[in-house]
């Protein structure tokens, strides 16, 4: 396995990447027009385990199995086997967490909460088809009631699978699911970004200015239009500042952008990202939907090909990572790191170029989030390791 330390951060896209996305596109637009990448010659394992780390294998194996119908293309019996599994495996997931989602409704509903769904299987209903996309955890927004609803549920979830260790959300875990009770919705610390979006999150984000939806027959809360656009765009905006993310939250974007770009008031965005200072990230990551996905950029708000240099940088960034980067470092500690006052080193040069290629994407945002991990990490290093 390759050193994930070293990025080759302005390479030309791989003959499989650009296999992997021409089969997301089609899987999110219903595409049948593979533009002659696929061949019966394509080397279908390695497209498999990019998709499994870029979090998009359901889509991708029942693409790959409708263009092999579509274009009557025989292939290999194991990835035929492993394309119906893929696509099985997330149709399960799927059905099983719409499951949890409708117990946990039904039980905090029961006792006059009223949980407003983040992201996720609320997302999940713009996908053609939502059975396929990979399925995660469970997030919903209590406010001050997150306390209350984590004492409502403990007695169904698994034993001690309770978490409070976030200020922003508690963490229970029922039937293999992880829930994420949110106190708040969006990351804060010490900067002029997440105090606008704190405040703004506490005017939008209430009871009565969600939207009531149908999810695999449980009526459930989501959150307004501008909110859940602007939510999922921060969610991958701070992930990749931190190290990686996956390609479906790319893809949860596009498809929230494709259903909605008519209806969204782009003078009130324009206001809201230029007060947190988070325009130029909008609109690096924005080229991520149109120039990756497939995404028309006239269903992007605010669209500029001003960033060409930090678009590539992210691009590779986007490429490269596993999800949310946690796959990449985990591999980097245990493979590269080595152990005791080297391995602190290490991790810690490690960060560091994350930080610096972080920089392109929102160089004061990239700053602010890895000060305070140097402040506690640097003292760290001069600390006595155990033998």
């Amino acid at each position: 396995m390759s050193n994930p330390i070293k990025l080759s951060i302005f390479a030309p896209m791989t003959k499989v990447e650009r296999q992997m996305l021409c089969l997301v596109r089609m899987a999110l637009w219903q595409q049948d027009d593979d533009g002659g990448l696929l061949s019966a010659e394509t080397d279908w394992h390695a497209i498999r385990i990019l998709s499994e780390k870029k979090a998009v294998w359901g889509l991708v194996a029942a693409t790959i199995l409708r263009w092999a119908d579509l274009t009557g293309t025989d292939l290999p019996e194991d990835m035929e086997d492993a394309c119906m599994k893929g696509q099985f495996n997330a149709i399960q997931q799927n059905q099983h967490i719409n499951k949890v989602l409708a117990e946990v409704q039904q039980l905090l509903a029961h006792e006059g909460l009223s949980p407003i769904l983040l992201k996720g299987q609320g997302v999940a209903r713009f996908y053609p088809r939502p059975e396929l996309r990979t399925a995660g955890d469970i997030d919903v927004f209590l406010g001050s009631e997150a306390q209350r609803a984590a004492e409502i549920l403990m007695p169904y979830a698994e034993p001690d699978s309770y978490r409070d260790k976030s200020a922003k959300h508690l963490n229970l875990e029922m039937k293999g699911v992880e829930l994420e009770l949110h106190r708040f919705a969006i990351n804060r610390y010490k900067r002029k970004t997440t105090r606008v979006l704190a405040q703004w999150e506490s005017r939008e984000l209430r009871i009565d200015n969600s939207r009531r939806v149908e999810i695999d027959g449980c009526a459930v809360l989501v959150p307004s239009q501008m909110f859940e656009l602007v939510f999922v765009f921060v969610h991958i905006w701070l992930h990749l500042m931190k190290g990686g993310i996956g390609l479906r939250q790319l893809c949860d974007w596009a498809l929230i952008l494709h259903h909605c770009h008519d209806d969204i008031d782009q003078e009130e965005l324009e206001r809201l990202l230029r007060e947190a200072d988070l325009l130029r990230a909008w609109q690096v990551l924005g080229k991520m939907l149109t120039g990756l996905l497939g995404l028309p950029e006239q269903e992007f708000p605010l669209f500029s090909n001003r960033y060409k240099r930090a678009y590539r940088l992210v691009e590779r960034m986007v490429l490269e990572s596993g999800r949310f980067g946690q796959n990449d470092r985990k591999t980097y500690a245990e493979q590269h790191a080595g152990k005791g006052l080297l391995r602190k080193w290490r991790m810690l040069v490690y960060t560091l170029r994350i930080h610096i290629r972080t920089m392109a994407l929102s160089p004061r945002e990239s700053f602010a989030i890895y000060s305070s991990y140097y402040w506690k990490r640097i003292p760290y290093l001069f600390k006595k390791t155990p033998s």
